[in-house]
């Protein structure tokens, strides 16, 4: 065996250990240490201090080439599609105080995971129906944590990529750092996924991630007009098939309300093109982001690689929030046309979506706060030009 597959072979042990070690509970310091030298040189993220715990819980700060302060999460350095979509450049230009709900409707979650809890809204249904349950007597209270577990992976792997919470020193680091989410449980049936549109929209909800695809139902296509209506953002994961979306017959991707916006999952790395598996549609799809090996929460406390577009909708969710946080005047379609416009153009992604390109984060965060200035500037010139005039009266 040669020097180099060695140091191959004992990077993917460390990296599985990460992992492993992570998806325990467990905080990660040996194995994270050994590993900087390497994101440094892969990630060129800047040089400062590694946060660790020592085997007895002690929190302590070592400096090391390659790791920055805000990167306390151990499992950062696998989160490629936050660079590859410019999240990392995106955050510090967020700076209004404003929060944004935004609304994840899946089948199930499971609400107990470690790294979700700093941000979820919890839905007040799973807490009903678990207390009717126990009523009933089919639940026991030491199986309450359990319940929401059930079939939950494709919610959490949403949810984690959506809004991990941030400085925590566990797992990951979600998309769009300061959101609120509600995690809706609210997929049995369409007309009850209908309902819980409509519910997230009255409830303030500006931001719907729908992961899901379904077949048409009138009840859901009145559920999204009135979103639509409210001025809120819907983004869409269409079906991980190649299939034309141009051609109809996806549902609710196929819909074209102002506000919605479809997400076609890309490769991770340069040069960016659709995935063979994923739906695209040159006027129905809009914008692309990374559908593979893409790192987000699990089960119980456990992470995963995901794949696909339901991984991919929900960055195009955190950059529409974040678009929102700087500028919450903004109506659900000004926000879709600022991801169209200032997505990166993307030859292997040019008949893909009506953008052609791919998720640019920064860029779009970087326009909300140029329209928030200009809207500023109107609003003073408007009230000195108002004051004037009162002066001379």
């Amino acid at each position: 065996m040669t020097f180099r597959s060695t140091c191959a072979c004992a990077l993917l042990v460390l990296t599985s250990v990460t992992i492993a070690m992570a998806g325990t509970g467990e905080r990660t310091d040996r194995t994270n240490w050994l590993l900087a030298p390497y994101v440094a040189r892969r990630y060129g993220v800047a040089a400062d201090y590694l946060w660790m715990h020592s085997a007895s819980g002690t929190r302590v700060r070592r400096r090391v080439p390659g790791m920055g302060p805000l990167w306390r999460e151990p499992l950062f350095p696998f989160q490629r599609y936050l660079r590859s979509c410019r999240f990392i450049e995106a955050w510090p230009l967020c700076d209004s105080n404003t929060r944004i709900s935004v609304a994840v409707i899946e089948r199930h979650f499971d609400l107990t995971h470690p790294d979700l809890g700093g941000v979820l809204a919890r839905d007040a249904a799973v807490k009903r129906k678990v207390r009717t349950l126990q009523r009933h007597g089919r639940l026991s209270s030491a199986a309450v944590p359990a319940y929401p577990r059930l079939r939950g992976r494709h919610g959490n792997q949403v949810l984690g990529v959506l809004a991990a919470t941030h400085g925590n020193g566990v797992g990951i680091l979600g998309a769009a750092p300061g959101v609120i989410v509600r995690a809706i449980s609210a997929r049995t049936t369409v007309v009850e996924a209908a309902e819980a549109i409509r519910n997230s929209v009255k409830e303030g909800c500006r931001v719907m991630n729908l992961s899901w695809n379904v077949e048409d139902h009138p009840a859901l296509r009145s559920a999204l007009r009135f979103a639509s209506m409210a001025g809120c953002v819907v983004v869409m994961a269409p079906p991980n098939e190649p299939i034309d979306l141009d051609d109809g017959g996806v549902f609710p991707s196929c819909y074209r309300f102002p506000g919605m916006i479809t997400v076609v999952a890309s490769s991770l790395n340069e040069p960016y093109r659709r995935l063979p598996n994923s739906a695209w549609g040159k006027q129905t799809a809009h914008v692309a982001a990374p559908g593979e090996h893409i790192l987000t929460t699990s089960l119980g406390s456990g992470y995963s690689f995901a794949a696909g577009t339901s991984v991919a909708a929900p960055m195009v969710s955190a950059a529409a929030a974040m678009i929102l946080k700087v500028a919450p005047f903004l109506d659900g379609k000004q926000v879709v046309e600022i991801i169209i416009e200032t997505a990166q153009r993307r030859q292997g992604l040019a008949g893909a979506c009506s953008s052609g390109g791919l998720l640019d984060a920064a860029a779009a965060v970087s326009r909300a706060r140029e329209i928030r200035a200009d809207q500023i500037g109107e609003t003073a010139v408007t009230l000195n030009g108002g004051s004037a005039c009162s002066s001379q009266h």
